[in-house]
């Protein structure tokens, strides 16, 4: 876990400063990011849908809501005829039993107060200054926001990659090739 003071203080490490010109630069710079990050990482989440229910706003049972993924029956099938318009989720009449809805959830945004704790993906923790710094330092000196950019999508694809399964099941033709 970190917090924002945390995420402050990293940042003005790796610029090798003490402080930033603009509290308000920063703040935009490490929400901008957070959000970045959680489209990147794509970490799912799920909710729960009433019994019965046709038609619900999304806005209002998922307030962290990112990026829509599917419903789910209890058993794991995919509701293949529900469908989301803007924030409006239908689905058809007559789906019996528990419906689950899977999604992207967006991070809380960042107010500023020092103690606020970060809300950023698990063990992706130390990506979250790399891109701030990129951010922050875009306008007035882009040879450093390039070079952060490029540490962030390095550490971003060897996290990726660290997290995929492996498989360990053998592979056997079927057709003998």
């Amino acid at each position: 876990m970190m917090t924002y003071k945390e995420l402050y203080d990293d940042v003005c490490h790796l610029g090798f400063e003490s402080d930033v010109e603009s509290a308000e630069a920063f703040l935009f710079a490490a929400n901008r990011s957070q959000h970045q990050l959680f489209v990147d990482v794509r970490e799912v989440a799920a909710c729960t849908v009433a019994q019965g229910t046709t038609v619900a706003d999304l806005s209002v049972m998922i307030p962290d809501l990112l990026f829509f993924l599917d419903v789910r029956r209890a058993d794991g099938t995919v509701v293949g005829d529900a469908v989301v318009h803007g924030h409006i989720l239908t689905v058809p009449a007559g789906i019996d039993g528990e419906l689950t809805v899977y999604y992207h959830r967006a991070p809380v945004r960042l107010r500023g107060d020092d103690a606020q704790t970060v809300d950023v993906p698990q063990g992706c923790e130390h990506l979250l200054s790399l891109l701030t710094a990129s951010y922050l330092w875009l306008d007035d000196e882009p040879e450093r926001a390039q070079y952060y950019l490029s540490l962030y999508r390095d550490s971003m694809l060897r996290t990726v990659q660290a997290n995929k399964k492996s498989h360990t099941q053998p592979y056997t033709d079927v057709l003998g090739w």
